[in-house]
This record gives structure tokens, C-alpha cells and sequence, in this order.
């Protein structure tokens, strides 16, 4: 278009009016103006474009950090996050809460109350279902002699309180002392024992518990050699980690 407006100023500049050729010059020199401004227009255009994808990428980067900040502040405490849990920490638009644990609870009426509230005095609590296959050690606890009245007349049994804790007792160490005996026939002289069991590493002094136990930690726990040395340290058996090493 302005190519055009030029090419008509051409003409109109041959008038022999000189108040239309001082027309055509002006309009000449305004079309070159707004050519001018045009290019320089587009070339903005092209810059901020440029910078809305910069900025673009960073909302994006900074979005995800502030998910990652949610998960580990708001999140579950644990190794395992399910999926289904990503959608409640997804919404950015909602400002952040002020606290950290206390969350606003729906205000009740006084009349009202849950209809699955645990009761706090302990009184009608449910007894544990501990797995069956767990071993029970059963401690019986008689009244003391000073709990007794001093009358003489005796008590009797009328009933009982049963409580069961779950107990944990450390892995325990110890030494496996084997004892082959040998014996000779007195009349030929025949030589007979008991033949030692074949092992993984034989004569490394270890039993095969031991190298079962190592492969566990390490392998399913995920501990270093050096941390299951320390674990073997703390019960007074210090094995080199370079045997470790060797074994596993």
C-alpha cells in the first residue's frame, strides 16, 4: 500500500501546481515515516514474542518447583507417593496455607458430635489383633504378699486381665561351635567321622546366616557394607569391610 501512495506521489510531484507538488513531497516523506515506524513495529513484535516463550518456560520451571515444594512440606511423610495424591497439590491458584499441620476444621454445633470419635478415657477400647503367626511368651504376675489382706481366710481366683504388647528383641550373634568326633576300629583300624556339611565359602569362619543376613541388608534394605559393619560393630563382632566386600 505504500509502495502505491509513493508511486501516486511520483505522478502528482510532475504537477506543474506547486502547492501539489509540495503536497506529494510531504506525503512522500510521511509514508516514508510510517514504513520506517512499520519496520521498527515488527521488529518489537518479534522481540517480545521471544521473551513471552522465555517467560513461558519459566512459569513452567518455577510451577514445578512449587509442586515439588508442596509434596515436601504438605505431602505424605514417605518413601511411597501414590499418583492419585498429585492432583490435591496441583492447584496453584489457591495461596498457601499459613500453618503448617493446623488446618481449619468445619465448626459443630454443641449438640453435635462425630459419630466416630475415638473416645479418649480408654474406657471400651478394643483389644489388638496381633497375626497369629507371631510367637507368644506368656508372663503370669500373681498379687504380692503385700497386697494380700492379713486376715488368714485366703483368697480364690474370680477372673483375670489379659494384655498383650508387641515386643521386638534384637538379632542376636552368637557362635555355632561344631564338634566332630573321630573314631578307629581296634581290631582293623578303620578311620570313620562325620562328614562337614558343604557351605557357600567354606573356611571362611562364617556361617551361612551370617553371608544370608549381609545379602538382605544390602541388597533388599539398600545399606552399604559400611553401615552393616557398624550393625555387627555395635554387638562387639567386627567384621572387615573388605570381607564384606569379597563375599557379597
Amino acid at each position: 500500500m505504500i509502495d502505491g501512495i509513493q508511486h501516486k506521489c511520483d505522478f502528482m510531484a510532475e504537477h506543474a501546481d506547486p502547492a501539489v507538488h509540495a503536497a506529494a513531497a510531504e506525503i512522500i516523506e510521511l509514508s516514508t515515516r510510517l514504513s520506517d515506524a512499520l519496520v521498527r513495529s515488527n521488529a518489537t513484535n518479534s522481540t517480545l514474542s521471544a521473551k513471552i516463550k522465555v517467560l513461558a518456560a519459566e512459569i513452567k520451571r518455577l510451577k514445578t518447583q512449587l509442586k515439588n515444594a508442596q509434596r515436601s512440606r504438605y505431602g505424605k511423610k514417605s518413601e511411597k507417593f501414590d499418583p492419585e495424591d498429585a492432583a490435591a497439590l496441583s492447584d496453584f491458584d489457591e495461596p498457601l496455607s499459613e500453618t503448617d499441620d493446623d488446618e481449619e476444621m468445619p465448626v459443630q454445633d454443641a449438640g453435635q458430635s462425630e459419630p466416630n470419635a475415638k473416645s479418649k478415657t480408654g474406657a471400651g477400647k478394643q483389644p489388638k489383633n496381633y497375626p497369629a503367626h507371631l510367637r507368644r511368651e506368656t508372663r503370669e504376675y500373681e498379687p504380692r504378699p503385700d497386697q494380700l489382706c492379713g486376715c488368714g481366710c485366703g483368697h480364690r481366683d474370680i477372673g483375670e486381665e489379659i494384655r498383650e504388647r508387641l515386643a521386638y528383641k534384637e538379632a542376636e550373634i552368637f557362635v555355632i561351635k561344631e564338634i566332630y568326633y573321630k573314631k578307629i576300629c581296634r581290631n582293623c583300624g578303620d578311620f570313620v567321622q562325620h562328614p562337614v556339611p558343604e557351605r557357600p565359602f567354606d573356611g571362611s569362619g562364617f556361617d551361612t546366616s551370617i553371608f544370608v543376613s549381609v545379602l538382605i541388608k544390602k541388597h533388599a534394605d539398600f545399606l552399604p557394607l559400611n553401615r552393616i559393619r557398624e550393625i555387627f560393630g555395635r554387638q562387639g563382632v567386627y567384621i572387615q569391610r573388605s570381607t564384606l566386600c569379597r563375599r557379597v
